[in-house]
């Protein structure tokens, strides 16, 4: 543990289930540090600077759930730094990433100031947060938007504007997004990405039921639910795309608006090699807090199987035989 005192953390600044930090009586050296994880530790702006101004070898920085920091900004003196993940951190209003030699960055929480320049390296980001439009994280990610190879976006409960056009990036090859399935304009967000990254190889769509305990539908019946059936979701013309090949549906439920993204996909991609399709929400259920089934449940188990039926029994009729369909 770290010394309480240096790091301006005392009780009044804990969460009330953090351990206390005692000090260990003795200087601690910082030379050699790569890895720092800031885990329901009030950390403060001044605290997080001081170990990226006096780490000299640090590559990898976490902090999870805080409420003291504020604005962060990483650059300078951080020349090692190459993953950087903040998640809720509840009074976060800012992130400045400036001269960084970043590789990696994930930031999870409400919405924030986002500033990103010069990060050559920078070639995987995720960003799941609240925004208000689907436009926001493009504007923010604009000046790395060309050289990012891996993408990540939560892009439920946004708004649609027609006449957006996103910028065009021939770089990106893997993307994931995390959709409101029966969002009325879905099938239009996931036309907007499959314009916006023509080389795009492969599409990770993790469908979210908002509305899902609320209202639980029972698993609709394909061969009763012809494509492009009335429903909630809004139909989209087909967006012909040449690169992708792989598209994995995780979290899948039998329902209508969950069939509709699958049937679409399959009509735009042109060369399309496999569908996988993943009834473990994973987003709900993290590997590293539920690694078996056991520990999500069983009703969530049971759930799962019977998502499992349907895709082999209903779902698989519907994709074309020379598209390999796998069902985890």
């Amino acid at each position: 543990m770290f010394p309480s005192k240096p790091l301006g953390l005392g009780k009044e600044h804990l969460y009330p289930y953090t351990p206390n930090l005692h000090s260990c009586g003795y200087d601690i050296g910082f030379k050699f540090l790569k890895v720092l994880h800031f885990r329901s530790v009030d950390v403060t702006d001044d605290v997080l600077e001081y170990f990226l101004s006096n780490c000299p070898g640090l590559e990898r920085l976490a902090v999870h759930r805080t409420k003291s920091l504020v604005n962060v900004r990483v650059g300078g003196s951080s020349v090692a730094l190459k993953y950087l993940v903040g998640e809720h951190c509840l009074h976060l209003k800012s992130i400045e990433i400036c001269d960084a030699n970043l590789v990696s960055f994930i930031y999870k929480g409400q919405e924030i100031n986002l500033v990103l320049s010069n990060v050559p390296f920078l070639v995987e980001v995720s960003i799941s947060a609240d925004p208000t439009s689907i436009d926001l994280p493009f504007t923010q990610l604009s000046c790395c938007l060309p050289q990012l190879e891996t993408l990540m976006l939560d892009i439920c409960e946004v708004y649609y504007n027609q006449k957006r056009a996103f910028p065009i990036s021939e770089n990106l090859k893997h993307l994931e997004l995390i959709v409101e399935a029966d969002h009325r304009w879905a099938l239009h967000h996931l036309t907007y990405f499959l314009k916006a990254f023509p080389c795009l190889q492969r599409l990770a769509v993790k469908v979210d039921f908002v509305h899902l305990l609320l209202s639980p539908l029972p698993i609709v019946k394909i061969e009763n639910d012809p494509e492009g059936g009335v429903g909630k979701v809004k139909k989209a013309s087909a967006c012909p795309h040449h690169c992708l090949k792989v598209v994995e549906i995780i979290g899948y439920r039998g329902r209508e608006s969950a069939v509709k993204h699958v049937l679409y996909l399959i009509k735009s991609l042109v060369a399309p090699e496999k569908i996988i399709i993943d009834p473990v929400q994973l987003f709900e259920y993290p590997v590293e807090r539920y690694p078996s089934g056991i520990d999500r449940g069983v009703e969530v188990v049971d759930e799962e199987e019977e998502v499992r039926d349907h895709a082999m029994q209903y779902l698989k009729r519907k994709v074309p035989s020379s598209i390999e369909f796998v069902c985890l």
